[in-house]
């Protein structure tokens, strides 16, 4: 025991550390931003069993398995498509800009990392559109119950659009989910190492990627 302790502790980690330095390791993050969003996600979902969550762009999320197995009953729209199919959860290939669901049927609807890559046409397969954005959300908002909620995350700082993503600033996000009352609004800020929740001041002139995490 004596000597596992000591291998790990003053040869093992010393030297993932100096390897990590010299670029032979990538280095990686304790708290990415996912953890943040993921955090605030289920912070301020609030459902109950047997709920209908729309998962906006899903197909490189753990949400629609880990809230199926939570009890929700799962839906998730991507124009991907799946690779499998999961008993339980409803998978479809679909444009969020318009669905087939119909007047106020979800309680909850997700777009987390979602909304600042629709109407690019270099990501995700996807196409050109200036306004998809904010067509995303007529149409959530739409398919949305009256005591219903839609969280979504989105890159903040300053305005931005390039081949990957659209960057918001706060008068862009008022813009974006006008007719929606915004319950809560956070902002994460990337140090290198780490990801961790930070104040307004702080972002509002990043031009590196932070996030904005907003509950409706």
């Amino acid at each position: 025991m004596f000597y596992s302790q000591f291998y790990y502790e003053k040869i093992l980690i010393p030297s993932i550390r100096n390897l990590r330095k010299i670029g032979f390791i990538p280095k990686t993050q304790l708290i990415n931003d996912r953890a943040l969003e993921y955090g605030f996600t289920f912070r301020e979902l609030g459902f109950v069993k047997n709920q209908k969550i729309l998962d906006v762009g899903y197909l490189e999320s753990p949400l629609p398995f880990i809230l199926h197995g939570l009890g929700a009953k799962v839906y998730g729209i991507d124009i991907r498509k799946c690779p499998i199919s999961y008993t339980g959860i409803n998978f479809k290939i679909g444009d969020i800009r318009k669905t087939n669901f119909k007047n106020k049927f979800f309680d909850r609807i997700l777009a987390i990392s979602t909304i600042e890559h629709l109407g690019i046409s270099t990501r995700y397969g996807s196409y050109s559109d200036k306004l998809a954005d904010r067509k995303a959300i007529l149409e959530m908002k739409r398919i949305l119950k009256d005591n219903g909620k839609i969280i979504i995350t989105v890159p903040f700082g300053k305005r931005n659009i390039n081949s990957v993503q659209k960057t918001y600033d706060y008068n862009q996000i008022k813009k974006l989910i006008r007719g929606l009352n915004m319950k809560k609004c956070k902002y994460a800020l990337n140090y290198g190492d780490y990801w961790s929740f930070a104040k307004y001041n702080k972002v509002k002139d990043q031009s590196v990627f932070n996030i904005s995490a907003i509950s409706h």
